[in-house]
């Protein structure tokens, strides 16, 4: 067999296991797909992830009004479809229109968006929306998916210019799935 012809097999059989191992790994989102880490991981995650948002951004000083987002997001934890994580809601001091859920249960809404609520069922659609992510483990997924793609790419390659080019069009594809993520957590929501 010609150097040629080893090469393209060595090549052809890099890319078909490049591709199974992005089929079964990588491409899992929304409903789509099992998530790998274990849930006490994903928990450890999310409360470093949230600890770090503290640190970043000022809590509200407002008990009645935390307790009051906690309580409506504690009845809409009683009918989800995932019970297996402690959920906390917090609200950020912060005049910037946003909600969002870090993996493992915990999220934030901030004053900006509480602002713009003009009742309990306009707070009650933004919270199941933040729950549906955390049900579908969205959060965990993007997480499993890096990690897998990371160690794909060490693994195929030593260029570090290629790993780089291949991490932009990562990226890229991933800013594609996003849409299908927020659908599933508004049907979840």
């Amino acid at each position: 067999m010609s150097e040629l012809t080893q090469r393209k097999r060595k090549i052809f059989l890099t890319l078909g296991i490049a591709l199974a191992f992005i089929h079964l790994v990588l491409v899992p989102t929304g409903s789509r797909g099992a998530v790998l880490i274990p849930t006490q991981l994903e928990v450890s995650i999310g409360a470093e992830v949230a600890r770090q948002i503290e640190s970043k951004y000022k809590l509200l000083n407002n008990p009645e009004l935390t307790a009051y987002v906690n309580d409506v997001g504690q009845k809409l934890v009683k009918v989800c479809g995932r019970r297996d994580v402690e959920y906390h809601f917090k609200i950020l001091d912060e005049e910037m229109v946003n909600a969002f859920a870090c993996p493992g249960g915990f999220i934030y809404v901030t004053t900006g968006i509480l602002k713009l609520m003009d009742n309990e069922a306009e707070l009650a659609v933004v919270l199941g929306h933040e729950i549906g992510h955390i049900a579908a483990r969205h959060g965990a997924k993007k997480l499993q998916a890096q990690i897998g793609y990371s160690l794909l790419l060490s693994f195929l390659f030593k260029d570090q210019d290629v790993r780089n080019i291949a991490n932009v069009a990562f990226n890229l594809i991933f800013l594609g799935y996003g849409r299908q993520d927020e659908f599933e957590a508004d049907n979840l929501g």
